[in-house]
Formats: C-alpha cells, structure tokens, sequence
C-alpha cells in the first residue's frame, strides 16, 4: 500500500514536472525571440537616447533588487553601478564617492589632515588611457609633501603603493588607499614601495597630523631662490612678499621651484603668473560646458621686473597647477624650463553632491597660451637634468640596494644619530661598502646625504652642494 502511495505521488510530481517544463518552454522561447529580435534593434540602431539607456538602468536595476537570490539593498547596488560608470571614462581624476568615503575626504589645501604627507593617484586599471601611459595597476605617488612622515622616511615621486599592511593595492582605489593609510596620530603603518620598477622594500611610517607648508625663499648669492610646494589660499600673498623682498634685495635672477608640487588652487597660481605679466593670456579652459570656457588674463603692471631672468625647476612630481605656471612661462618665452618632465595633469574637475554620496567630474582641460594641452602629457624642460636616480645602477648593485634597504642600514643609524657631519657620512659608506653592499661610493653618499636632510626639522631651503638640477639653473641664469 506504502509502495503503492509512493509511486502515485512520483508519477505525479513528474507529471507536473513535464506540464511545467511544456509550459515554460515556449515562454523561454517566446523571450529568447523576443531578445534577438531586441539585440538585432540594438545591432541595426545603436543611437539610443540618453533617456533611453536612463530607462533601460532603472529597469535592470529595478529586475536585479526584486529578482537576484538574495536580498541585496539598493544603496550597495547604486555604488557598484556608480562606481563602473566612473570607471569606464577611464579618467583617474573622475570618481564616485559613497557617503562614507565624502565625509574620509580631506581637502588638503584647507588646512591640515592626518596620515602620511602624500599625493597619490591611481591609473583606471585595464583601460586605454592605462596602456598608453604604461602605469602599473598599483597606487602611484605623485609627491611627498615636506617635513612630513613620509618624507622623512625617504619616499619619493614615481614610488608605488603595491601593499598596505600585506593587503595588495591592485583592486583598491585611491580613495580605499588613503582610508587605510590615515589613522590615530603617532599609530604607524607598513607599506611595501615599489621604485622604479624594480626595487621592492618595506617601510613602516608613523602617521601625524599634517601640517602643509607652501613658500620657501632664500638667496644663493645673488639670484632669488623661492620654493611652492603647493598653491593653497595663502601662496600667492606669501608668494606676493618674497617676490617684493627680493625687489629690495636687487635679486639679478630668480629660481621658482615647482619639483614635487601637486599643483592645488587655479586663482592662487593665476595670481603668481599675474605678479610676472603685465599683459596677455596666462591659461584658458576648454569644456563642452560653455561656462567652463574661460580666459585668464594678466592685469596691468607687475612685481617682479620683466627684464629679470627666471629659471622654473620641474619633475615628474610637479602636476596641474605646476604646470599652469610652467606652462605660461615657457609659451610666453619668459624664463627657461629646467629639469624632467612634468607629471601631465591638466584637467579641471567639479565635484557634485547627492543625499548619500556624490562625485569628481573632469569637465574641462587647461590650455597653455600656444593653445597646448599638458593633460596626460606634460611639459618638456629646455634643459633636461636628470636627477640621480637608481636606474644608473647595474642589476648586481640594484640588489644590493634592495637588500640595504630592507636591512634598514641607513635608516636605523640616522635615528641614532639626530646630527650627522660628513666625516661620518664617509665612515657610514665605509661600513656599508665593507659589509659587502656593492654599490658605488658616490651614491651612497648622495642617498645617505638626501636621507639626512629629510628628517631634520628644519632641513635648508635649497642643496646647492648636491642638487644638481639648482646646480644648472643658477650656471645659467649667471651666463645671462
């Protein structure tokens, strides 16, 4: 009787089986014509409107939060559609912002902010404008900011961030990096660097609070040397009293320094170029918005006389802003360009806001006065100098570079000994080179010297003795 019982009750499942898979069959098939017949009006008329795909994403998305097995909540479907639709622009400087990440963002040209002291940016991983570039799918430096942790510890523009505590930097954005990296005051955080392609170490860094210094000035002989790390609200009045002091100190030559500057404020770097022309165009905006469309011209009368010789210093550190004045200064035949070549941001964004995020918008581009975009390209020097760097080393002594500084050699003994003279520079390359460490003497000293200047407190303004992009600008402003 059980059997009995159980055999009339599997013939009628699969019974229903068989009319249920009858019945949805044609459905399936109906919806499958149905599709090609959609994709075949796709294939011949691509020209949707933008109403139309509007309409297409608020029905698929509407499906995927009623439909998808399990329950998923629409804010974490709106990020991730967001978030895809930023990065198919494949702009690093165009980006969504959940709620979380807008109330983490630290402006830094307001005032101060913990972690680090970097400026960072990441390539759209996978992209066109990736493989043009050949930047690596890592977070990349674009400056340290001096004085600060960072800094002190010896990271340089063009290092990568490939790790963050053990955890890879690949799949994270540059606004996940900086959420990982800022932390309590005095906490400290390993990062794994990544220089020049090929050197791969670890350095721990203790977070502070960061203060942003802007202007330093001082004299070498008799030529005015001014530095801007970056232009915030308060460069150009600072800018404004170094350029008038040098006036009274009857400078024959200036130096601005823009290496390893960010770039920051367009009315503050604006204003400087305006203390240098008396006339004609500084730089324009270009943008399909017609109230992006601008003309930046200089005012009437100027503070640094335009008979003076001006040299401007740049590397792949100094980006936007940077390059705005670098820019004007060379179209315009004003001073010569000395160094690398720049970093190549030359873009404008506009940030916009939402009840539970917002977004960066590139809406426009900057244009040097000769009508010359730098976005993505940057700015060549009239006289290229190449800064010492470690990819004159042989594959031998590049090893050795690595293994020191992975041994903290360097770092530890300049802990220990808060003043350093050069006769124990020398002796601290004897005891490397004596260890073993094949590297040559010159660099050593150079790197030892460099690690040095960066953790004091007040390091000089400018190295005269050592760097050699100053070195050539000086030897040429003193030829005019």
């Amino acid at each position: 009787m059980f059997n009995k019982k159980k055999n009339i009750i599997i013939l009628t499942i699969l019974f229903s089986f068989i009319m249920v898979f009858i019945y949805i069959t044609p459905l399936f098939s109906i919806s499958n014509k149905e599709n090609e017949n959609q994709a075949d009006e796709v294939l011949t008329d691509s020209q949707l409107t933008s109403s139309e795909y509007a309409a297409m994403f608020q029905s698929v998305f509407q499906y995927v939060l009623g439909n998808y097995v399990d329950e998923v909540s629409p804010d974490k479907l709106f990020d991730g559609a967001m978030t895809g639709l930023f990065n198919s622009l494949g702009d690093p400087h165009s980006t969504y912002l959940t709620k979380s990440q807008l109330l983490d963002l630290t402006d830094t040209t307001e005032g101060e902010f913990g972690g680090l002291g970097i400026h960072i940016q990441k390539q759209v991983v996978g992209l066109e404008s990736d493989t043009k570039s050949k930047e690596l799918p890592y977070v990349k430096i674009i400056s340290p900011i001096q004085g600060t942790p960072a800094y002190k510890m010896g990271i340089k523009s063009g290092d990568y961030i490939t790790a963050i505590e053990g955890e890879s930097t690949i799949d994270l954005t540059s606004d996940d990096v900086l959420d990982r990296l800022r932390g309590k005051p005095g906490t400290e955080v390993t990062i794994s660097i990544l220089r020049n392609r090929v050197v791969n170490f670890d350095v721990t860094i203790k977070r502070a609070i960061i203060e942003i210094p802007t202007v330093k000035s001082g004299l070498i002989e008799d030529l005015g040397y001014v530095k801007i790390s970056q232009f915030s609200h308060h460069t150009a009045t600072q800018i404004k009293d170094v350029f008038m002091d040098f006036n009274k100190k009857n400078i024959s030559g200036l130096i601005i320094d823009v290496r390893n500057n960010p770039g920051g404020l367009l009315n503050s770097v604006v204003d400087i170029a305006d203390y240098i022309f008396d006339d004609g165009l500084i730089v324009s905006t270009k943008s399909r918005i017609t109230e992006e469309n601008s003309q930046f011209l200089a005012s009437k009368g100027t503070i640094i006389d335009k008979n003076l010789p001006i040299a401007i210093l740049i590397n792949n550190g100094s980006a936007s802003a940077s390059e705005i004045l670098t820019g004007v200064i060379k179209d315009r035949d004003r001073g010569i360009v000395i160094g690398n070549k720049s970093f190549g941001k030359g873009s404008v964004q506009q940030m916009r806001y939402f009840a539970d995020g917002g977004f960066k918008l590139t809406v426009a581009r900057f244009y040097s006065p000769n009508g010359v975009t730098i976005d993505k390209l940057g700015i060549e020097p009239d006289i290229q100098v190449d800064e010492k760097s470690i990819s004159d080393l042989t594959d031998d002594e590049t090893i050795s570079y690595i293994e020191l500084l992975n041994e903290r050699i360097i770092g530890n003994y300049l802990f220990e000994n808060s003043e350093i003279s050069e006769e124990m520079i020398v002796k601290l390359v004897e005891d490397i080179v004596s260890k073993g460490y094949k590297l040559p003497k010159d660099f050593l000293v150079n790197e030892i010297r460099s690690r040095a200047q960066r953790l004091m407190d007040n390091p000089p303004v400018y190295d005269i003795q050592n760097d050699e992009v100053l070195i050539k600008a000086v030897e040429e402003l003193n030829k005019i």
